[in-house]
């Protein structure tokens, strides 16, 4: 479904029904969802607002939403692709084009491979061992590799290397040499 543009350039919110639920919840290409039949005396419409499970992994805004007979939990990210976008083809997942989980407006999203989706964490600076400043051992990660097979450059910390040719040991057993 294309997405509908205003006369000033701003995208027009277009309401959908959640797939299988249409008669309880709506999802906004802007990424909003509003309850047709909310409870604890809302009016309809109401636009709820996202979760965030902040103890789990992702922190994710995410909805618990009631189909009839029991509650299930969905990405927002998920509810906006498959409405404006469809069902996902085979092997492909959700990728955020700008890399912010919250935005979860339909131009911001698309279907691709999970390798695409982890170079573009890289390339947004957003996967954790780009944001990596130094090793476990708390030195800067100065140095710069090649890999001779697959040309991929890879950071290290020139320290511990340097320490680990002089000792002759691999990097896991110098703790164990250095405190006795």
């Amino acid at each position: 479904m294309a997405p509908a543009f205003s006369y000033n350039g701003a995208m027009d919110e277009i309401w959908v029904g959640v797939e299988g639920i249409e008669d309880r919840y709506e999802v906004s290409n802007l990424g909003r969802v509003r309850a047709l039949r909310p409870k604890n005396g809302r009016k309809p419409g109401h636009i709820m607002a996202p979760q965030n499970d902040k103890h789990g992994p992702s922190g994710r805004p995410h909805f618990t939403l009631w189909n009839g007979e029991r509650y299930r939990t969905v990405r927002l990210a998920i509810l906006v692709a498959r409405a404006f976008l469809g069902p996902p083809p085979e092997g492909l997942e959700i990728c955020h084009n700008d890399g912010d989980d919250w935005n979860c407006a339909v131009t911001n999203l698309r279907y691709d491979t999970h390798q695409s989706n982890i170079m573009d964490t890289v390339r947004q600076g957003t996967h954790q061992h780009t944001r990596k400043k130094t090793c476990k051992f708390g030195h800067p990660l100065d140095g710069v590799r090649t890999d001779w097979k697959t040309r991929k450059k890879t950071r290290y910390c020139k320290t511990c290397a340097r320490e680990r040719i002089t000792l002759g040991i691999h990097a896991a057993d110098r703790k164990t040499v250095t405190e006795a």
